[in-house]
C-alpha cells in the first residue's frame, strides 16, 4: 500500500486533501508537514511513497523542497499543488512532473495517484523529472551562442545554439550537428550543456545525445520500449530515444 504525506501550511488544504484522497482505498497517509523545513525533516523520517506538496510554503518553498529530495538516493514521487496562475505551471508540464490545481477536484486527486503509483521504483525518470523541473525553474540565462571547432581546423567558430539540430558524445568528445550540415567540436561534456541549453528546446534523449526539438520531424517505435527519433536537416537521419528519456519528452512534446 503506497505512503503518503502531505505538505501544505494551510490545515484546511491538508484535511481537504486527505478527505479527497480517502476515495483511494489502498493508501495511507502517513504524516503532514506545515513548512518546507518539516516536509524534509518527514520525508528523512518516514520515508513516504508519494508527497502531495505545496509550492508556497514558509521557510523553504515546494520547489526547494523538491531540489532537496530529489537528491536522495531514492526520491518519493511529488505531486505539486498550486494555483491556475502560478507560474510554475508551465515548468510542471515541462518536465512532467504532476501538479493539481486548487480548489481540489475529486476525479483530478484520483487522476494523480495513479500516475504517481504508475511511478513508483522508477528512481532514475523520477531523477530526471527533477533535472528537468530545476532547469526550467532556473532563473539564469541559457546559451544563444556556442563555440565550436573542426578536427583539422583549429579556428573557433561561433554559431547560434538554435542553428544546432543534435549534441552527441563519443568518448571523451562532444559533437554539436548543425542545420547546415557542419559538425563542430565543443568544449563541454553533455551534463554541463543540458544544464546551459533551453530545457523549451533541448532535451538529453539518449546518454549520448541531446536534440533540438525544432528539428524533430517524427518518432518511431523500436524495441524493448525504446523509440527512434527522425530529423530534419541533419547529417545523421536519426538518433535514438532511449526508454529512460521517453517520458519527460513524450509529455514535453505531447505525444
Amino acid at each position: 500500500m503506497p505512503t503518503v504525506l502531505l505538505v501544505d501550511d494551510e490545515p484546511l488544504a491538508r484535511e481537504g486533501l486527505k478527505r479527497l484522497l480517502g476515495a483511494c482505498h489502498d493508501v495511507r497517509v502517513v504524516g503532514e508537514a506545515a513548512d518546507g523545513k518539516e516536509a524534509m525533516e518527514k520525508v528523512r523520517d518516514l520515508h513516504p511513497q508519494i508527497v502531495f506538496l505545496d509550492i508556497r510554503m514558509p521557510k523553504m518553498s515546494g520547489l526547494e523542497v523538491a531540489a532537496e529530495v530529489s537528491k536522495l538516493e531514492t526520491p518519493p514521487v511529488i505531486v505539486f499543488a498550486t494555483a491556475y496562475d502560478d507560474y510554475a505551471v508551465k515548468a510542471f508540464e515541462l518536465s512532467a512532473v504532476d501538479y493539481i490545481l486548487k480548489p481540489y477536484e475529486k476525479e483530478r486527486i484520483l487522476k494523480a495517484m495513479d500516475r504517481a503509483k504508475a511511478l513508483l521504483g522508477q528512481t532514475e525518470v523520477l531523477k530526471d523529472q527533477f533535472q528537468v523541473l530545476n532547469r526550467a525553474v532556473s532563473k539564469g540565462s541559457y546559451l544563444d551562442r556556442i563555440c565550436g571547432y573542426q578536427a583539422d581546423n583549429k579556428d573557433r567558430s561561433f554559431f547560434d545554439v538554435m542553428s544546432v539540430v543534435y549534441f552527441h558524445a563519443e568518448l571523451a568528445d562532444v559533437y554539436a550537428h548543425l542545420k547546415e550540415g557542419k559538425t563542430y567540436l565543443v568544449k563541454s561534456t553533455l551534463k554541463e550543456l543540458i544544464t546551459k541549453l533551453n530545457p523549451k528546446k533541448f532535451f538529453q534523449v539518449h546518454k549520448a545525445h541531446i536534440v533540438n526539438t525544432e528539428f524533430v520531424e517524427k518518432i518511431s517505435p523500436a524495441s524493448s520500449g525504446n523509440f527512434v527519433i527522425h530529423l530534419k536537416h541533419s547529417d545523421q537521419k536519426t538518433v535514438p530515444l532511449s526508454r529512460r528519456f521517453a517520458r519527460p519528452f513524450r509529455d514535453a512534446l505531447r505525444w
